[in-house]
């Protein structure tokens, strides 16, 4: 059963959270008392906690202060419509002095992920030029840009943390060719065709609802992934990132997960289903690893050195 919330047009969980946001907002019984409202001064950040996903609020703190509203109260009103509308998707829970906690569920995760490894959602991405390191558009296919030499910084071809991505990149590659070439995996065409096709759907959760992640790099690498495609966002993009010190955790969150998750061997025997999760996050990691090389460091995302 797929969610409530419809992920289908969103890039980012955080972009969902904020519409959630101002929904919620607009449906409490103190709408008429709340200073104007709109995505960008939602005050929502994702927690550095590594074993869910979770998100944090203050905007019922936020709308205390400037309409004197009692925030626990408030917090309360917001809590109890998602509980209401997104009971599915999120878990809400309330702190003190008015925070208001957002974890996804399994169920919602899934979702996301299964919409970040299908071909429509990055053949619908769309760069905005003032916002890139590179004048040139973002494309999903696995064309290498044509960078003049006089584009790429001393700075950025010497940098560590740029040379373990693009490192990592072409290993995510590489994997993803293996998989299909043994036809464990089937990838698509022209511009999707670093993307799993077969199965149609991968099997992230396990029969009783739950991921089917079972190593601690497995969720690490994923809340990596959630993070970086959060900075990624253009429409909320933070002007303090520093894309370098994402691409060297990124590309080491990688490496812990390959390191300590096998595909291939005994878990492609005996656990098909984990295999492939693995390999759909896999997918997921070389489309993120090729945006934040191409758009954010203005390098060309090569697919094997």
């Amino acid at each position: 059963m797929y969610p409530r919330a419809s992920v289908n047009k969103y890039t980012a969980i955080i972009q969902l959270l904020r519409v959630i946001f101002v929904e919620a907002l607009s449906n409490t019984n103190t709408t008429q008392e709340l200073a104007p409202i709109s995505q960008t001064n939602i005050h929502l950040h994702k927690s550095r906690d590594l074993n869910r996903v979770l998100y944090i609020s203050g905007v019922a703190l936020q709308q205390k202060k400037s309409q004197n509203l009692y925030s626990m109260n408030f917090a309360q009103e917001i809590a109890c419509y998602l509980w209401a509308n997104y009971d599915q998707e999120l878990k809400v829970e309330i702190v003190s002095p008015g925070l208001i906690y957002i974890e996804l569920t399994p169920h919602l995760l899934a979702a996301f992920l299964q919409h970040f490894s299908s071909k429509e959602v990055w053949n619908e991405i769309k760069i905005d030029e003032n916002q890139s390191t590179s004048s040139h558009k973002y494309s999903s296919s696995h064309q290498y840009l044509s960078l003049s030499k006089g584009c790429l910084s001393q700075k950025l071809i010497n940098s560590h943390g740029s040379f373990a991505l693009q490192y990592a990149h072409a290993r995510c590659c590489s994997l993803i060719q293996l998989a299909a070439g043994e036809e464990f995996i089937n990838l698509g065409v022209g511009s999707a065709s670093w993307a799993i096709i077969q199965p149609s759907e991968i099997p992230w959760l396990k029969e009783e609802g739950q991921l089917r992640f079972v190593h601690p790099a497995e969720f690490c690498l994923m809340s990596k992934l959630i993070e970086t495609l959060d900075n990624l966002d253009n429409s909320f993009v933070d002007q303090t990132v520093k894309w370098e010190n994402i691409a060297l955790g990124l590309s080491q969150s990688f490496e812990s997960f390959w390191s300590n998750c096998r595909i291939w061997g005994e878990v492609k025997i005996n656990n098909r289903e984990l295999a492939q999760a693995r390999l759909g996050l896999i997918a997921i990691t070389r489309l993120v690893f090729e945006r934040v090389i191409e758009e954010k460091l203005g390098l060309t995302a090569f697919s094997e050195f």
